[in-house]
Formats: C-alpha cells, structure tokens, sequence
C-alpha cells in the first residue's frame, strides 16, 4: 500500500514517499530505475524531478507520473505565488516582470499577453496595482503598457451579458484608478471589446481567446439554426434587439461607460445628500446624441440606471484579487 496521505494537504511537496515496488524496479537513493517492455524504452524517474530514461510495469510508471504531475505543480504554485509576491511588493515594474520571468512564470522576454494574462487569472494580486499597471499612459510613452491592456481586455467574453454586468465583470479585476485619464484609458479598451463582442454575436463568430467561458452563459444553438445567449440575440425582435445592444460604435459604448461609473459614484457617494444625486431624468439628458448622435433607447437607459441605483457597482473594495 502507499505511504501517501491523501488527507494530508501539508505535505512538503519536495519530500515524496517511497514508491510501491512491483519487483520491476530499483530504488537507488532519490531515483526510480524502472523499465517498460510495451514500450520498448526505459524511464528514470528522479525524485528530485525529472522523468529519464529506464523500465517498469504500466502501474509503477503511472504512479510515478502522478508523482511527477503532483510536484510539478505544487512547484508551479510556489513560483505564481512568489511572483505575486513580487508584483504586490516592488515599485519599479520591470524588477517585478524580471522576478516573474526568472522563476518561470513569464516567458523570457515577458510577452503583452503573458502579462495580461498573469494579471487576469494570478490570485491575491493587488487589485490597485493591476488598475494602476494597466492604465499606464500615455500610449506613445508606455506602448508595452497599453498592448498589455489590449490583450487584457481580449480574455474577456461578455457574450449573453448586459452592459452593466460586463462592466462589473470588468471592474471586478482590478481597482479602478482615480485619475481621470487612467479611467479614460480603461473605459475606452472596455468599450472596444464589448463592440467587439457584441458583432462576433451578431455574425454568429466564435472568440477564441477568452479564457473564462465558464462565467458566462455561452450561446447555444436549437434545431431551427436559431442561437440565443448572446447580447443581441437572432430569435428577438429587431426592436428588443436593438435595446438589448444599442451601440452603434464603440465610441458610444466608450462615452456611456464612462457616463456610468461617474453615476455610480453620484448614486453611492456617502458624503452626498440625497436631494443632490443624479436623477433618472438628469442621467438620460446626459447622454443625449451619444450614439454617433442619435439618443440611446430611453428604456435601455431607464434600466441601466435602476441596476447601478440597486447593486452599487465595487470599484474600492476587495484589494487582493481571489
């Protein structure tokens, strides 16, 4: 029987049990010697970590893979966990990105899209500091930045979701800056993907590069050819679609969202008395012509409006990303 604890999560993952010997194998100090006839070659598993050349029965050689598996990622997150450590702790971007790619977790040299998608899937980051990195400008001054940004944006699939849930969706991986033209600069890559989003549905085109279809509703399909879960939906009327996704640009995408976290704020604001928040009626003036200068439906705005009055979106909350 093995050694191994399947209850014990504290375990040294550098320190592993003796293997089960099935006869077709030797231990010498830390390395397996084992040898597999269905496969005309011989393996050499190292304790320490490698995977070399010897022979062994099917059962030995799964069990040392597993093995194998099971410390490689236990190392894996030990190298995430310290280059986390380094992003939340050191000021000078470059020593971060340089620790990263020393330990393995970025490639060598750090890539925009490998550090976008550090920045999206690492947990306990710094969510003010992922907001501040990515809105780096300007574009001309720090372009490694801005394509960072770029390719952030792009893990995103807001298919099915309404505008206020993908910019909550959005939000939710970073803390939002409060300087105006970091704010212009993230709101601005939030728009161009919804658009993009938005018209992959419309033609019925699959987006390969988000990495979370699991927090969405993906679209599907039913006998008739008709798809349904995205943000403008075949089967809806051309009325109720437009209304669903109004935009006639991503420019118009790119004012409204900016126009809603300012409502936000108004709405939410502690330090703010009630008679002088932002009305219905102001926030629908507002936002006359936005939409290459026709008005967006009153409904979608009257709806929009409701949803950040009754579910404030957190945009100074939850520090370190989970």
């Amino acid at each position: 029987a093995s050694d191994i604890d399947p209850s014990n999560t504290d375990t040294d993952p550098l320190t592993l049990p003796s293997p089960p010997d099935s006869g077709n194998s030797d231990f010498l100090g830390n390395t397996l010697y084992i040898r597999s006839d269905s496969q005309h070659e011989s393996f050499e598993f190292d304790y320490n970590g490698d995977l070399n050349h010897s022979d062994a029965s099917e059962s030995d050689i799964g069990w040392s893979t597993a093995q194998h598996i099971l410390r490689e990622r236990k190392i894996q997150k030990r190298r995430i966990a310290k280059a986390a450590t380094e992003f939340n702790e050191r000021s000078r971007d470059k020593e971060w990105i340089k620790e990263a790619e020393g330990v393995g977790v970025l490639p060598t040299p750090a890539t925009p899209s490998s550090v976008a998608l550090f920045l999206y899937s690492t947990p306990k980051l710094d969510k003010a500091k992922i907001g501040l990195y990515l809105s780096k400008g300007p574009k001309d001054k720090y372009p490694f930045h801005s394509e960072v940004l770029g390719e952030f944006a792009s893990l995103f699939d807001f298919d099915g979701m309404s505008f206020s849930d993908a910019l909550r969706s959005f939000l939710s991986r970073f803390r939002l800056p409060g300087e105006a033209q970091c704010i212009d600069r993230l709101m601005e890559s939030f728009a161009n993907r919804l658009y993009e989003v938005s018209n992959s549905a419309e033609s019925g085109g699959e987006d390969d590069q988000a990495v979370e279809k699991t927090m969405l509703d993906p679209p599907s399909t039913d006998e008739s050819g008709n798809r349904s879960g995205t943000l403008d939906p075949p089967a809806a009327a051309e009325e109720e679609a437009s209304v669903s996704f109004p935009f006639k640009s991503a420019d118009a995408a790119f004012i409204l969202s900016f126009s809603t976290i300012m409502l936000n704020t108004d709405l939410h604001n502690p330090n703010m008395k009630d008679e002088k928040r932002m009305t219905l009626e102001q926030f629908i003036r507002n936002n006359r012509g936005i939409n290459d200068g026709n008005d967006l439906p009153v409904d979608f705005l009257t709806n929009l409006y409701y949803e950040i009055k009754n579910d404030e979106i957190q945009v100074k909350q939850d520090l370190l990303q989970d």
